[in-house]
């Protein structure tokens, strides 16, 4: 389309990678599409991201991933990001320690990276 989106009607043609029936994602993810009436069929179902990723990055076909789970493939192009019109999936991510307890130096680098990838993070 001229905006460079892909109508969300247009997905139920296209069967997709997806997660376990029981995963969070996969639920907000149909949820969002039955929403849309973009009720895609299954390709396959894998049980984890990194599972997802690595079939996508092998041309297995195409799935809903976390953005954090990929941005280091966007960066590199090895994968592309697909806007998908009229369709805006969006999840809140806790970050959970025990009270008092203080991180250490990896996780430290990791919230950091978290924070730094959100701040990124650009709409649509």
């Amino acid at each position: 389309t001229r905006s460079g989106r892909v109508p969300a009607a247009s997905l139920a043609q296209h069967p997709i990678l997806r997660r376990e029936a029981t995963s969070g994602t996969r639920q907000l993810v149909d949820s969002a599409l039955t929403d849309s009436g973009a009720n895609s069929p299954t390709l396959m179902v894998l049980g984890s991201t990194e599972a997802l990723k690595q079939a996508v990055l092998q041309g297995v076909g195409m799935a809903w991933l976390p953005r954090l789970a990929v941005m280091h493939e966007l960066a590199r192009a090895e994968l592309a990001r697909v806007p998908v019109e009229g369709l805006r999936i969006e999840r809140t991510l806790s970050l959970i320690r025990l009270r008092g307890a203080h991180l250490s130096a990896a996780a430290e680098a990791l919230v950091l990276e978290v924070r730094l990838a959100l701040s990124n993070h650009q709409p649509g």
